[in-house]
C-alpha cells in the first residue's frame, strides 16, 4: 500500500507487540475513510485491504438508537471492496476479537459496494437492532468465516434487505467516495430507531428491489433472542455452509427467514437444534428460492407450521399473522425440495486460487471478474450452488420466450460475482483441512486424505 496514507488507529496489539493491529473501531473507520480517500483521488488498487483487530480485545460499540444513546466506539463501516477484516492476522475465533453492545456491529449503508469482503474470526454479542445490518449495493457480497453470534436481541441478528438513498448518490458504483462519519452517524441513528418501530409486514407488500449476498462458513448463531428471525433475508442471497444454529428465539417469523424474491443455499454441515419460531427454523416465502437443501440437519426445532423447511403456497401471507398461511413442509435435507439440478451445461474448466485471500506488500492493481467461474468435478456442496443458479436462470430464460430480462438478468450479474467468493470459500475449507491433516501426519496419526487434489470449476453463467 503507497506510504502516502497516514494511519491513526493502527497500534502494537496488547498481546503482541509485533502485531500491528486495531483495539478501537471508531479509529478503524478513520483509517478505512483514509483507505477510501486514497482510491479516490486515484492511489493505486491493492489486491485486498486487510484491517487486523487485536486479539483477546473486546470491542464495546455505542448504541445511536434515539433515547438509547450510550458511550461506545463506532459500529465497523466497510466502504471498499477487497477487503479483509480478521482477528489477528489469520481470522481465528480463538484469539477472541469480541464485539459487544450497541445497535449494530457492522454497517453496511446502501450507497458503498462492498464486494468480496471477508470477515473471519470474530465474536458478536449483545447487538440490540442488527448486528450484521446489511443494507449495501446488490453487487455486494460479503463472506463470513469462523464467526459466531451469541446472545443478541434486537429485530433480527443478520437483517439483509436493500432500499436506495433517496439522494440517490449513485456515483459511487463508478468511483468511490469516502464517506462522512457524522453523516453515518446521523444515518446510523435513523435506521437503528426505524428497526423498532417500522411495520415490516406491511414493507415486504411492496418490496421489488435486490439485495446484497452473504455467505456463512463454519459460523455459529446461539441463544439470540429476535423479533423477525435469527437471519432475515428480504431480497439476497444467503448461504450456509457448516453453520450453526442452536437455541435461537424469534417472535414472528423463522430461524431463517427468504422473502421478497430472496435465495437461500443450505449446504452439508449446517444445523438447526432447538430454535423456537412461529413458523418454524426455515421460511421460504412463496416468491424467493430453495435453491439448495443438502446434508443438513434439524432437531427439537419449535414452531407452528414446520419443522424443518416451510414452503409458502402461492396463496399465503405467512409474515402477516392475520393472512392464510399454508404451504409444504420440507425434511432437512430433502433434496427433491430444493432446485438443484446436476443436468446443466459445462463449459472449459479452470484452476480455482488455493489459499485464503492476503494483501499483498507491493499489490497490483486487480483483475476484473471474467464472468467464469467453477464446478468441482467432484461431489462438493459449493458446486451446488453454481448449477442451482444456471438452473433457475435457464428456467427464467424458458419461461421469458428465450430472453433473460428484468429479474432474471438482475440476478445472473450478482451471482457471478457471488460464485466467484464462494470458489475461495471452498479452499479455505480446503487449506484447513490439508493443516489439520499435515498437524495429524506429524504425529503418526494421520488418516487417508478425503481430498486428494482441489476442486475444479466448470461452469459459466451467460
Amino acid at each position: 500500500m503507497a506510504s502516502a496514507q497516514e494511519y491513526v488507529g493502527r497500534v502494537p496489539c496488547p498481546t503482541n507487540s509485533s502485531l500491528m493491529g486495531y483495539t478501537n473501531t471508531t479509529l478503524l473507520n478513520s483509517d478505512i475513510i483514509t483507505d477510501m480517500q486514497f482510491i479516490y483521488n486515484g492511489g493505486d488498487m491493492p489486491e485486498y485491504f486487510h484491517y487486523i483487530l487485536c486479539p483477546q480485545t473486546t470491542f464495546k460499540v455505542a448504541s445511536l438508537a434515539p433515547g438509547q444513546e450510550m458511550e461506545g466506539d463506532s459500529p465497523i463501516i466497510p466502504g471498499l471492496s477487497n477487503s479483509l477484516f480478521t482477528c489477528g492476522e489469520e481470522g481465528n475465533s480463538e484469539d477472541n476479537c469480541i464485539i459487544e453492545g450497541g445497535d449494530f456491529h457492522f454497517y453496511f449503508p446502501d450507497f458503498v459496494i462492498a464486494d468480496q469482503v471477508y470477515i473471519a474470526g470474530l465474536t458478536f454479542s449483545g447487538s440490540k437492532g442488527a448486528s450484521i445490518y446489511g443494507d449495501a449495493h446488490p453487487s455486494s457480497h460479503v463472506v463470513f468465516i469462523d464467526c459466531h453470534w451469541k446472545f443478541n436481541t434486537g429485530t433480527s441478528t443478520v437483517y439483509v434487505h436493500f432500499t436506495e438513498d433517496e439522494g440517490g448518490r449513485r456515483e459511487l458504483e463508478e468511483k468511490t467516495r469516502p464517506y462522512d462519519m457524522d453523516e453515518m452517524k446521523q444515518l446510523m441513528s435513523k435506521k437503528a430507531g426505524a428497526l423498532t418501530t417500522k411495520k415490516h409486514s406491511r414493507d415486504l407488500q411492496t418490496f421489488f428491489k435486490y439485495s446484497m449476498s452473504c455467505v456463512f462458513v463454519d459460523s455459529s448463531f446461539i441463544k439470540n433472542d429476535d423479533i423477525i428471525a435469527t437471519i432475515f433475508n428480504l431480497g439476497g442471497a444467503i448461504e450456509l455452509i457448516g453453520t450453526e444454529l442452536t437455541e435461537n428465539n424469534v417472535a414472528e417469523l423463522s430461524t431463517f427467514s427468504v422473502l421478497g424474491g430472496g435465495h437461500a443455499f443450505i449446504h452439508e454441515g449446517t444445523s438447526f437444534k432447538n430454535n423456537f419460531a412461529r413458523l418454524g427454523p426455515i421460511y421460504i416465502d412463496n416468491v424467493s428460492f430453495l435453491h439448495l437443501s443438502r446434508d443438513n440437519s434439524g432437531e427439537s426445532n419449535k414452531g407452528s407450521k414446520c419443522d424443518g423447511i416451510f414452503l409458502e403456497d402461492s396463496e399465503s401471507l405467512c409474515f402477516d399473522k392475520n393472512e392464510k398461511c399454508e404451504g409444504e413442509c420440507c425434511a432437512f435435507g430433502d433434496e427433491t425440495c430444493d432446485l438443484y439440478t446436476d443436468d446443466v451445461p459445462s463449459s472449459s474448466p479452470s484452476q480455482a486460487p488455493k489459499s485464503f485471500p492476503k494483501p499483498s506488500p507491493t499489490p497490483p492493481s486487480p483483475s476484473p471478474p471474467s464472468g467464469q467461474v467453477s464446478q468441482p468435478s467432484t461431489q462438493g456442496s459449493t458446486s451446488s450452488s453454481s448449477s442451482s443458479v444456471a438452473m433457475n436462470t435457464q428456467a427464467n430464460t424458458e419461461s421469458s420466450g428465450g430472453s433473460c430480462t428484468g429479474y432474471c438478468l438482475a440476478f445472473t450479474a450478482l451471482f457471478g460475482a457471488v460464485l466467484v467468493a464462494i470458489l475461495v470459500i471452498m479452499f479455505v475449507i480446503f487449506r484447513r483441512t490439508q493443516a489439520k491433516r499435515s498437524m495429524d501426519a506429524s504425529t503418526a496419526s494421520a488418516g487417508p486424505s478425503d481430498f486428494e487434489d482441489p476442486p475444479v470449476v466448470d461452469k459459466e453463467i451467460a
